[in-house]
Parts: C-alpha cells; sequence; structure tokens
C-alpha cells in the first residue's frame, strides 16, 4: 500500500503530466513486476457461495477504478490511450475475476 498510495494519488493531479505519468508507472507496475499478482490469483475460499471476487476489493480493482477517473475525467487525448492499455492490461491478468465496482 505504501507503494502505490502516491501514484494513485499522482493520478488526480492535474498539473503537468502527472496522471499520465502515474498511469504509465501502474503499467509498468502491472507489466514488469509481480507487484499485483497476489490480487489476481486470488483464491475462492468458499466452495458453497458466490464467487468472492464480486465483494473483495483489491489495489488492482482500486488501481482500475482510478486510472478510469483519469480517462474520463480529463479531457486530454493523450492519457486516453495509456488509460485503456492499462486497464485492458488489468483484466486480462485478473480474467476478468475483478469488483463487482470495478
Amino acid at each position: 500500500v505504501t507503494v502505490i498510495t502516491p501514484i494513485l494519488t499522482s493520478c488526480y493531479m492535474s498539473q503537468g503530466g502527472s496522471a499520465l505519468m502515474a498511469v504509465e508507472g501502474l503499467t509498468s507496475l502491472l507489466n514488469e513486476t509481480n507487484f499485483f499478482l497476489p490480487d489476481a490469483t486470488y483464491e475462492v475460499t468458499s466452495m458453497n457461495g458466490p464467487d468472492e471476487s464480486s465483494f473483495r476489493l483489491t489495489l488492482l480493482d482500486l488501481s482500475i477504478q482510478v486510472v478510469c477517473d483519469v480517462a474520463t475525467s480529463s479531457a486530454r487525448e493523450t492519457y486516453f490511450r495509456s488509460c485503456v492499455d492499462f486497464v485492458s492490461d488489468a483484466v486480462r491478468l485478473a480474467g476478468g475475476r475483478l469488483n463487482d465496482r470495478t
């Protein structure tokens, strides 16, 4: 959590290109490290209940939500492609098992 907090906070900064750099940093964390792997390989503990991935909120879920905020709240077209790339890679990594709110 300590590592990702400043990155997610930077996504909401409108000065300079900090939001774009933050999204690109998240993409690097996603594709070049194992940072989000525990979120993507979460095992369902209850075999009788509904899929728990719809109830839990992971750092990957939160990161997707923040990047979507960047894409929808920014008027800059230069941000959009990086946001789409991150979200598509994240959904692929998670196998589509994300929180319902994500």
